[in-house]
């Protein structure tokens, strides 16, 4: 009988290690992924603003070939892959990728929101470069509708939203000037006025910490 709980109290043993050993197995995946997302995006991120496109977009394919990336990951990986397309001359793969970002985007919740924001705006910034005004217009304006929570993001995110903001306005301001609609450019203009007051009291909280 005691040999019998002794080997049973083995085999309990064995089960716990190989339980123990898988969940620290994939909480190191889990990790390592993490970690490679970041180290992807922000080498690509780099390469953005020193107009290395095409090793923007090489690093930004990497980030997105990560097994179990999340949605709004994909979201934001997919739009920048767009506009880099587009910058190095795929016009259809650049509709694609930005096609598909939205899609994604569109399922998003809450905060996540920013990233169908700013999605739109960059599909918005294709067609006003073409200046397809009409189409531009409507990305803006879907843009503009898809996100204004800003109480639900962290002081960074917050930052973010407000640069990313202001410049979805003011191209819709140079749009609407362009058609002699003023009821709409001023109404923009005082959302922009708003937003500049609100991103110069972070700033100010910032100094004062």
């Amino acid at each position: 009988m005691e040999k019998n709980d002794k080997k049973k109290k083995i085999f309990l043993f064995g089960i716990l290690c190989f339980v123990i050993s898988i969940f620290f197995s994939i909480n190191s995946f889990f990790n390592d992924s993490i970690i490679n997302f970041d180290k992807y995006t922000k080498i690509a991120e780099k390469n953005v603003r020193e107009n290395n496109f095409r090793i923007a977009y090489e690093y930004f394919h990497k980030a997105y070939n990560i097994k179990d990336i999340l949605p709004h990951q994909k979201c934001y990986i997919l739009s920048n892959m767009g506009i880099l397309s587009y910058q190095m001359r795929n016009r259809e793969k650049a509709l694609n990728y930005m096609n598909e970002s939205i899609r994604i985007g569109q399922n998003l919740k809450g905060k996540y929101k920013i990233y169908l924001m700013t999605a739109y705006t960059k599909l918005g910034h294709i067609y006003k470069t073409e200046k397809d005004n009409d189409k531009a217009l409507a990305n803006y304006t879907s843009a503009y509708n898809s996100f204004s929570n800003f109480k639900s993001l962290n002081e960074k995110d917050i930052k973010y939203a407000l640069r990313k903001r202001k410049t979805l306005i003011k191209n819709m301001i140079e749009i609407y000037k362009d058609r002699n609609d003023l009821k709409n450019a001023i109404s923009l203009k005082n959302d922009l006025i708003k937003i500049e007051k609100l991103f110069s009291l972070i700033e100010e909280k910032n100094k004062e910490q």
